[in-house]
């Protein structure tokens, strides 16, 4: 009886499997994002830094081009008294090619792993990006598709 139960229930899990697991889906349109890094403070001369914010982001899937435009957050993970200085706040504006596979995204050379939500018509309605960004950090996005 256990046997069978385990067959069964393997059986169904595997058939229930999302079918991002085996397909590219295309990203393409208007996403609204959210984006947070963190960079390791490496030894005493470095305070490390932190840096997030809200991004709406247009990808163009006919010439491979991303425009990104938003608002941001950054500093130093390690402020002192006469030391570094606080957060500051920034205007940001990108336009980068990118591609994607079944489970990376790779925006102007960074290669990031990725797991995508619903998808209609072959079009990702929501992804998270997850990975070593620019100068190292710990990037980690959350995008839905408007």
């Amino acid at each position: 009886m256990l046997k069978s139960v385990f067959v069964v229930a393997t059986t169904l899990t595997l058939w229930a499997m999302p079918t991002w697991a085996a397909t590219v889906p295309t990203i393409s349109g208007k996403y609204i994002s959210t984006f947070n890094a963190i960079c390791q403070a490496v030894d005493s001369n470095q305070d490390g830094l932190i840096d997030n914010g809200a991004e709406v982001t247009n990808f163009d899937s006919s010439t491979a081009m991303l425009h990104t435009t938003g608002y941001g957050i950054d500093g130093s993970l390690v402020v002192w008294p006469g030391g570094t200085a606080g957060l500051t706040q920034f205007k940001l504006s990108q336009t980068a090619p990118y591609s994607n596979t079944a489970t990376t995204l790779t925006i102007d050379g960074i290669v990031y792993n990725v797991v995508y939500g619903t998808v209609k018509n072959g079009i990702a309605q929501s992804l998270a990006i997850s990975g070593i960004g620019p100068n190292g950090c710990a990037t980690a996005i959350a995008a839905f598709r408007q």
